[in-house]
């Protein structure tokens, strides 16, 4: 297919979208005070297929809004998701219900399940408070093989040892700001990593308290859930991996039997129980072609042109199961659904736990958030909303991903599946919003 032929193609499919793509409309408007805040969707449209999300000319991308009512106010989509090759891939257009690899971003989805968990458990003993629960340790929570190493570790270098031994003092919530003191592994070249090397290697102490963004502080949630979700299961688990004798390091094994029971419980649990139901996945070419009907997802490519070398991430393939951190393929229409769940009901979360997550008074505590691992400035946000920082968060694996929680009671998500990054596209959503509600202090 020829580039203009191409091109022709996906502005007629943007026009397609425009006309009908949006599920609701903007029932009621939001409010800004006493006044009903307008929302342009046409403008949030133009902005987006305008800057495309920073995708390259044949890139995918992808963006959903949603008001505080959880209701979808715009979407738009346009790009390739596959480009055709002529050796078995056929082009396929990006639009908001193709899934794409959104990288880091599934972190704020466990950990707002990790929240929501939390609440529950307040719900019935309120003296267990969600604050309490938060400041609580991991420790009682790890693997019994890693618990015991941490409360004995058998280093035989005293500092090394008590690099180890301070995991016992980590909280949940140093984990959900990125607090923690986990930090990359410096490991000999060649060595397998797994996570129990950070277990071993420990925290220091200086970094403690010291916000660092690290994907152990979400990949550890794996190996927590069961001791939080299903104590039952957990000893099951840990007595089968006692019997098999398996080495603390085996990643193959641990990574099984925590991902599988994260992957189950994670889709019976809460994909299952927000409306609309989502089905993710974190192994696409192996699960999407077996849907009825079958689903295509995006493919990520490093080059602007051309169809050379389309690529996908496999986590369930590559670290043996799914896990907290990353690599599952949801579409924006999904993120959205989950997202509309957080926002607009007390399915996940009540308006009380969203509070706690980001409160942007001042700046110790925007320092203080949870879950959210950045935020950006906006001079519109500032002197319309008297909002002095965004939170958003990024994903930038094999596609980059971007969710903002925007003034006004909007949630944007984003995705392209091209060489970009989660940052510039929640600058574009920013935008892309900017412009929509601009009409409102004209």
């Amino acid at each position: 297919m020829k580039v203009r032929s191409l091109i022709s193609l996906l502005v007629l499919f943007g026009l397609l979208l425009n006309a009908g793509g949006a599920l609701a409309q903007l029932g009621g408007g939001q409010q800004l005070g006493d006044k009903t805040l307008k929302f342009d969707k046409e403008k949030f449209i133009a902005k987006v297929k305008e800057t495309q999300l920073g995708a390259g000319i044949l890139d995918g991308y992808a963006a959903v809004i949603i008001n505080k009512d959880g209701n979808i106010v715009a979407e738009a989509a346009g790009g390739m998701a596959i480009r055709g090759d002529g050796k078995g891939y056929k082009d396929a257009l990006m639009t908001t219900s193709t899934p794409n690899d959104i990288g880091s971003d599934f972190k704020m989805l466990s950990f707002i399940t990790l929240l929501s968990h939390f609440e529950k458990r307040a719900a019935k003993n309120p003296a267990n408070t969600v604050e309490k629960q938060l400041n609580e340790s991991i420790l009682p929570y790890l693997p019994k093989a890693w618990r015991a190493w941490v409360v004995a570790p058998p280093d035989k270098d005293s500092a090394a040892a008590q690099a180890t031994a301070r995991i016992a003092k980590t909280t949940f919530a140093q984990l959900m700001s990125h607090k923690s003191g986990f930090r990359p592994l410096s490991l000999p070249k060649g060595t397998p990593t797994s996570p129990f090397n950070y277990i071993d290697v420990g925290i220091q102490q200086a970094n403690i308290g010291v916000r660092s963004y690290s994907n152990f502080n979400a990949s550890v949630l794996t190996y927590l859930w069961p001791r939080l979700m299903d104590p039952a299961r957990a000893d099951q688990i840990e007595a089968q991996i006692a019997g098999g004798k398996v080495a603390n390091n085996n990643h193959e094994v641990y990574g099984k039997l925590y991902g599988d029971f994260f992957e189950n419980w994670m889709q019976k649990n809460v994909f299952d129980v927000i409306q609309p139901g989502i089905r993710p996945s974190c192994d696409p070419a192996v699960d999407f072609p077996k849907r009825n009907p079958s689903v295509t997802f995006a493919r990520y490519y490093e080059t602007p042109l051309g169809a050379v070398n389309p690529q996908y991430w496999s986590e369930k393939d590559k670290n043996y199961g799914c896990h907290a951190q990353g690599g599952y393929y949801l579409s924006m229409r999904q993120l959205a659904a989950f997202m509309a769940n957080y926002q607009a009901s007390s399915v996940l979360v009540s308006d009380k736990v969203r509070k706690m997550m980001y409160d942007d008074s001042t700046g110790t505590t925007q320092d203080a958030r949870l879950g959210w691992s950045n935020t950006m400035a906006s001079a519109f946000a500032t002197k319309n909303f008297g909002v002095n920082r965004i939170p958003w968060h990024g994903g930038d694996a094999f596609g980059h991903t971007a969710i903002v929680q925007l003034p006004g009671g909007f949630i944007a998500v984003g995705t392209i599946n091209g060489v970009g990054s989660g940052g510039t596209i929640a600058q574009g959503l920013k935008d892309a919003w900017g412009v929509a509600v601009q009409s409102n202090f004209e």
